[in-house]
């Protein structure tokens, strides 16, 4: 698990402890274990046993040590990280210790945003969409807020990073909490907190026309940002493009780049207390091999 204090002003700035939690429920106390804890996924057969269960739900209530123990030894293991604890541990049976994983990091450079995006499914169509109602979620969206970081030295990070929840503060505020992949030196992590409670996205289609002589789809969405904060704030607006790979953005009220192979991404700024609207209209096209 780790915690994430977020620093307050401008620009955004983190402090970032993180710790593994070790729950003993084999029915044995270890005295005096060597104890390794691998980050990865390799593949486990498990066998079911009836009547028997094994739970972690409330590992957050172990109580910390009560002084931080030395930081362990970290080194590859196979296709994974090891994280190998100095000295010798006793693990009772029923107990859970919490086990700092490495030093806090007392700041790392991110970027906190708010982000709006229309799920559009992942999935990559093995020719054009054509049927209108294909163009992702509409209605009242919700806007989350994210914090992205780095995971580089140069941010004040850059370590392999063990899967776990992130809980994030802000001047002592309960600000979200996120899962965290295992992520490798060099990756960039994305956390999503919690959707806001004053900005708010309508998205809806008003346009949608299919060319088949042309070969071509163009389509037309409008999303309505509306901002209830007495400050302004930028809205990173990221919609999915579905319908074909080959797409172009022919004209937005906002300026959008092109993301990834099926996402195109605005950033719209809100006035305070105000409103803002983004309308844009992309065209699909398809050679005259491929059949809709």
């Amino acid at each position: 698990e780790y915690l994430a204090r977020l620093a307050t002003g401008d620009g955004c700035q983190l402090a970032l402890e993180g710790a593994a939690l070790i729950a003993n429920r084999s029915g044995v106390t270890f005295d005096d274990a060597a104890v390794s804890l691998v980050a990865g996924e390799p593949n486990v057969e498990r066998i079911q046993v009836t009547g028997s269960r094994v739970t972690m739900d409330r590992m957050e209530m172990a109580a910390p040590a009560p002084a931080p123990p030395p930081e362990p030894t970290v080194r590859e293991s196979g296709e994974y990280h090891a994280y190998d604890l100095p000295g010798r541990v006793r693990l009772a049976h029923g107990s859970n210790e919490r086990v700092p994983l490495s030093a806090p990091r007392p700041s790392i450079a991110c970027e906190r945003a708010y982000l709006v995006e229309a799920d559009g499914g992942g999935w990559v169509p093995p020719q054009p969409v054509i049927d209108p109602s294909f163009r992702g979620a509409t209605g009242v969206l919700p806007v989350t807020t994210t914090v992205s970081i780095k995971n580089s030295r140069e941010a004040g990070l850059g370590q392999p990073l063990p899967a776990g929840r992130v809980r994030a503060f802000v001047e002592g505020d309960f600000l979200g909490e996120s899962m965290l992949p295992h992520t490798a030196t060099g990756e960039e992590i994305r956390l999503q907190l919690g959707k806001t409670f004053d900005l708010r996205a309508k998205r809806e289609a008003r346009d949608f026309r299919l060319d088949r002589a042309g070969r071509t789809i163009t389509e037309t969405i409008e999303l309505t940002l509306t901002n209830g904060k007495k400050t302004a704030a930028t809205i990173r607006v990221i919609e999915p493009l579905p319908r074909w790979s080959d797409w172009e953005l022919v004209a937005s009220s906002v300026p959008g780049k092109k993301k990834d192979a099926q996402h195109a991404q605005f950033e719209v700024p809100v006035a305070a207390e105000g409103e803002a609207t983004l309308t844009y209209t992309v065209r699909y096209r398809w050679n005259k091999d491929v059949t809709p």
